[in-house]
């Protein structure tokens, strides 16, 4: 396990020699493959697969050889793994680690690019999710041209859940923003407690977003009647986000107070 970690061949070939298990684990289930797929250490992955090292293996977590190379960006393990037949599941830590060449080998050999599973504190994202949350402009791209949905809710437990459009507008990520109502993300859609927010709006107006809630506004983003109006008026004015104030007052017909 040591040498297959450390990238020392010709010490795993003298271990395989002597009898050592090819497959044995640790207590949390890793194998010598999978520390050699992190390493990136191509011959060593090459001397176990041909003594027989299970290629599709996993650990305690569920993470697999192919998700330990996708983790440490080694992109070229990668094809290798997945030439040898890897199961194609290592999309979500690719995109953790903001590397989109190998989110883009990963979809092009069959990713599933909406599949859903817990991650952190959600109970269910996707890889788009975790793309926007963590502002990756170009893997947001590269996700919505193979099809990920945009819609689709995040859930942090029953209570809460919101999309990636109302993540976007949280964070203040205004070319991902655009990018998902363009694929036709809903600006209306509704959520739940986002910081106490039900609106994707009202998450920005909060935020002091002013250039996100116009391109909310313009996206066709309503306001609610007049007490849900009201409501974020008033949150919004205790912040001192005055530009916000203004973008909310026109739109909603008020007058066009300036504020110093």
């Amino acid at each position: 396990m040591f040498a297959a970690g450390q990238g020392h061949p010709e010490i795993i070939r003298l271990l395989l020699a002597n009898g050592a298990d090819v497959n044995v684990t640790t207590c949390d289930g890793s194998t010598a493959l999978m520390s050699a797929a992190g390493h990136g250490c191509l011959e060593c992955i090459t001397v176990l697969l041909a003594k027989g090292a299970l290629l599709n293996a996993t650990d305690g977590s569920g993470q697999s050889a192919l998700v330990a190379a996708a983790d440490k960006g080694h992109v070229e393990i990668v094809r290798f793994l997945i030439n040898r037949g890897a199961s194609v599941n290592a999309l979500m830590m690719a995109v953790f680690n903001c590397c989109p060449k190998t989110v883009r080998l990963l979809l092009k050999r069959g990713a599933l690019v909406n599949l859903s599973m817990p991650y952190h504190d959600l109970k269910c994202a996707t890889a788009l999710t975790l793309a926007t949350q963590l502002g990756a402009l170009e893997i947001v791209r590269l996700l919505l041209a193979h099809g990920a949905e945009v819609d689709i809710r995040c859930y942090q437990d029953s209570d809460r859940y919101w999309t990636n459009l109302a993540m976007a507008s949280q964070e203040g990520y205004l070319d991902i923003a655009r990018l998902l109502i363009t694929h036709g993300a809903d600006p209306n859609a509704h959520i739940r407690n986002l910081n106490d927010c039900d609106s994707i709006i009202m998450i920005a107006a909060l935020n002091g977003l002013s250039d996100i809630i116009r391109l909310l506004l313009d996206n066709g983003a309503d306001l609610g009647d007049e007490r849900q109006r009201a409501k974020v008026m008033c949150a919004v004015q205790r912040r001192g986000h005055w530009r916000v104030v203004n973008e909310l007052a026109k739109a909603s017909g008020a007058a066009k107070t300036k504020w110093n």
